[in-house]
């Protein structure tokens, strides 16, 4: 079995110097999480090997509201999980 540690937090990408109407956002983590622990945002898994996408078409200025998830299996030994996320909204 497992459990989950989650958090909700809002996502406000504000614009200058652009017409695009909307933008995509997409996120990563830093480093590979040790076995049997994951890292996901609104149940989508993150990965260090790439960004992941999480929303292909959000609206400037407007709060979006996503979930940041950490799933650990019973098996793993007791540690200090800590980790970097980085976010990347690319306009369309």
């Amino acid at each position: 079995g497992t459990y989950q540690m989650s958090s909700a937090f809002d996502v406000v990408v504000s614009k200058a110097n652009s017409s695009s109407a909307n933008y995509r956002l997409a996120a990563k983590i830093s480093t590979a999480p040790p076995a049997n622990v994951s890292w996901l945002v609104s149940n989508t898994p993150l990965t260090n090997t790439g960004y992941t996408t999480l929303d292909t078409a959000d609206s400037y200025g407007q709060a979006v509201t996503k979930t940041l998830q950490v799933q650990v299996y019973f098996t793993v030994p007791a540690q200090a999980l800590a980790e970097t996320i980085t976010f990347l909204a690319t306009a369309n």
